[in-house]
């Protein structure tokens, strides 16, 4: 396949995966599907001059196809070729728990059903994948993968919802998260109904997840150099509170957004996105990099830059005692639907779900329903007033892309409503 490549391309990059996942899928409190995939992918990136081409394919005679797509690429000029650094790289033991998925599913069960879950439903999977990175200049494998469990509970029509991730090591608790799901059905008893306006809200690390997931993007240099980010000219520049500390992790191998290698082949590094609330970084390819006259920060996507695994340091208080602290305001345990009015400025909305409550003289009164947030990761950064010391490995889906989160409490958060 690579002698293929080189006949039409002078630069190339080969992202080959053999995976295997293990899932489980449960509804109603018991097991209704069980698939096993055991399969292999090929994304291919290859460039002529500048003209490019990015493939994903399964079958390797399926490269036949990159004479034609390459002949009638045309070029990009934002295009500055891959990393041409050759690396080393040996990777440690990597030998994932093995654990069985239906044990985990039971134990989630089990647990909300005795804390006054009526049911619940869900998702397990266990993933390991054999990665390899070929380019004209490194041949690099390394190994992936982890756990990941969805449980969402319900109580009299009511739900609540944890989705959390780990790496090759199983560190988290099945029973716990069970039990969770089912104590934030259970609060949603009595409702209360509020205005639109400005509220205090405590943001839980999935909430928080989805809204930095989805504004993540903003900031890759490639989002930067197309002007539809809202931290265009703002590097070295105050975006958030001193307690703010956004950080992208792809060496914590806590997480199942664990990746040493990057799509070029570029080792990976830890490293501070916005650190105590100056922005730090942009995010660069080799490519992007050579635009911005700095160096690879080793997050390629070779023409759009992605973070891996983002996280927020913590604070020194529990999410409790920050709650309790609040005269008024709501507490959002998810959101979904997020949707951008106007990427350039970052304004945005999502839609709250599965845990929201109002909260009064520090204690929660009631649920809400048919509100969504309004406003902007500008606002939310600068109105961040203080993190918790828990932090949870979220992933739900795309709405969280694989991170570590605390509870954020936000100021003067707009909340409008639909109904």
């Amino acid at each position: 396949m690579i002698n293929e490549i080189k006949k039409y391309a002078d630069e190339y990059s080969v992202n080959e995966s053999y995976y295997d996942i293990d899932e489980i899928r449960f509804s109603n409190n018991e097991c209704d599907l069980n698939n096993v995939w055991s399969d292999h992918l090929y994304n291919i990136f290859a460039a002529s001059g500048r003209r490019i081409v990015n493939i994903e394919i399964q079958n390797k005679n399926d490269i036949n196809n990159i004479e034609f797509l390459m002949k009638n690429a045309v070029e990009n000029p934002s295009y500055n070729g891959i990393n041409n650094r050759h690396y080393s790289f040996e990777q440690k033991d990597m030998e994932m728990d093995d654990l069985e998925i239906y044990e985990i599913m039971k134990q989630m069960v089990d647990s909300a059903k005795l804390s006054g879950a009526d049911s619940s439903a869900g998702l397990v999977y266990k993933k390991k994948f054999k990665n390899r990175v070929i380019t004209n200049y490194n041949d690099i494998k390394y190994i992936t993968g982890g756990y990941e469990i969805v449980i969402r509970s319900f109580k009299d029509g009511f739900s609540g919802q944890e989705s959390v991730h780990t790496g090759f090591k199983f560190n988290i608790d099945p029973y716990r998260y069970g039990e969770l799901a089912a104590e934030t059905a259970r609060k949603t008893s009595k409702k209360i109904d509020i205005d639109e306006g400005k509220y205090d809200i405590i943001l839980s690390p999935y909430a928080l997840g989805t809204i930095m997931t989805y504004n993540s993007n903003f900031f890759s240099y490639y989002n930067i150099d197309a002007g539809i980010s809202p931290f265009i000219d703002l590097l070295n520049s105050r975006v958030g509170p001193e307690n703010l500390t956004l950080n992208d992790e792809p060496l914590n191998m806590n997480g199942i957004g664990y990746r040493p290698v990057d799509d070029e082949g570029t080792l990976t590094s830890n490293k501070k996105i916005i650190d105590h609330g100056v922005l730090k970084t942009y995010l660069h390819s080799y490519s992007t990099s050579v635009k911005a006259g700095t160096a690879t920060t080793g997050n390629a996507g070779i023409i759009h830059p992605v973070p891996w695994q983002l996280s927020i340091e913590p604070g020194s208080r529990s999410y409790i005692d920050i709650i309790n602290d609040i005269d008024a305001g709501i507490f959002i345990n998810n959101s979904w639907y997020t949707r951008f009015q106007d990427q350039r400025a970052g304004i945005f909305s999502t839609v709250p779900r599965d845990g929201v409550f109002y909260i009064k003289h520090g204690e929660i009164v009631g649920s809400v329903s048919g509100i969504r947030i309004s406003d902007s990761i500008i606002n939310i950064l600068r109105n961040l007033q203080e993190v918790s010391s828990e932090r949870v490995n979220v992933k739900w889906w795309d709405e969280i892309h694989p991170s570590i989160m605390p509870y954020a409490l936000v100021n003067n958060i707009n909340i409008s409503k639909g109904f």
